[in-house]
């Protein structure tokens, strides 16, 4: 990660659709830390070497769960797979589809000691 004491670029986004995506990624890092933990966001240029040239704005949010189990992982942006009991299956889902609409891409990595997820959204530059 560079630091280069800017401002990041702006996004065009759906402000209410990115909210939801935001929103849903950190109430289910909540919900992976039962007994208390710690969430890390992290906002940071991707896809070139200067700011001028980034092509994204990344942004990284941490937790310090449990993890997505790997015989889950390749199935949690799929609509209606839950592992709740009392939830839908469409959160993950669509945060995916949103920050696809938005020309951008999610992924994210998982361990025993956290999850982080990571959505990078195109910069803007009129």
């Amino acid at each position: 990660m560079k630091s280069y004491g800017e401002r990041l670029p702006p996004i065009r986004a759906d402000h209410d659709q990115i909210r939801s995506v935001f929103s849903n990624i950190i109430k289910n890092a909540i919900e992976a830390m039962p007994v208390g933990g710690v969430i890390v966001i992290i906002t940071s240029l991707a896809g070139g070497d200067t700011p001028s040239t980034a092509r994204f704005v990344r942004t990284e949010i941490s937790d310090s769960g449990v993890g997505i189990p790997k015989d889950i992982a390749e199935q949690i942006f799929n609509p209606y797979f839950t592992t709740k009991s009392e939830g839908t299956g469409l959160g993950l889902a669509l945060a995916y589809r949103i920050v696809q609409d938005h020309g951008g891409e999610i992924s994210f990595s998982t361990s025993a000691d956290g999850t982080t997820f990571v959505i990078d959204l195109p910069s803007y530059r009129p």
